[in-house]
Order: structure tokens, then C-alpha cells, then sequence
């Protein structure tokens, strides 16, 4: 899934089955029913109710299923120059995750040499 036209239409000419799907809106069928692993890379931080979000992929997910999680750590305001539209917190994704019928399994803050501050989670689908 990819909020951009082109991002979806060039994975789909690679053979890809991708799809358009718009998480701020969180409107319409998001089917990751047959995934075993979704991954979200710096993708929350764009979005203006990431709690929304990911109860929306946590609704849709099969039972089990791992979510892999990375966002940067901005303490303050969002970061509107680079369309950051949610401040992340430290413990604010993890929090997230359990609101949302997850279960973390892993936890890292450790970036990329050079990287700023992150917090990375691989959550596992529980029931409720």
C-alpha cells in the first residue's frame, strides 16, 4: 500500500500487487488478512491521528501477525518542514501499539550510524 499514484503504479508495472490506500483518511477496505508481516517505516510521523492508523491496520490483520514499526523521535511541535504532522514521544509508539490490540515484541532506539533519534517496534496481533 502507498498513498502516491505513482509509487503504486510503478510497484504494480514491477509486478507487485499494490494498492492505493490513505491513512490519514483511514476510509475504505484495507485487506492485510493474507499478511504475516507489515511493515511501517517512518510513514506514522505523517499522519495527523497515528493512534487512527494503527487501529485501523490493527483491525485489519490476521491474528498473529507481526507489525514492524519505525518512527523518529521529535519532542515539541510537528515538524512541518519535512511533513511531519504527529510529534512522537518517547514510549507515545508503544503506548500506540497496545491501545491497538498489540503485543510489542521487540523494542530498539538504536538508529543508523549518523541517524537521529528513533524508536523501532515489531508488535505481534493479539486479541483483544
Amino acid at each position: 500500500y502507498d498513498v502516491a499514484d505513482i509509487s503504486v503504479l510503478f510497484a504494480q508495472g514491477l509486478g507487485y500487487n499494490a494498492r492505493k490506500y490513505d491513512l490519514n483518511a483511514c476510509e475504505g477496505a484495507l485487506d492485510l488478512s493474507e499478511c504475516d508481516l507489515v511493515l511501517c517505516y517512518h510513514v506514522l510521523e505523517h499522519i495527523s491521528d497515528p493512534l487512527r492508523a494503527i487501529e485501523k491496520i490493527s483491525g485489519n490483520m490476521k491474528e498473529n501477525a507481526l507489525f514492524h514499526v519505525e518512527i523518529p523521535i521529535e519532542i515539541g511541535l510537528p515538524n512541518i518542514q519535512v511533513a511531519h504532522l504527529f510529534p512522537f514521544h518517547p514510549g507515545d509508539l508503544q503506548k500506540m501499539l497496545e491501545i491497538a490490540g498489540f503485543r510489542i515484541e521487540k523494542f530498539s532506539i538504536n538508529s543508523h550510524v549518523g541517524g537521529g533519534r528513533i524508536e523501532r517496534c515489531v508488535a505481534r496481533k493479539v486479541n483483544k
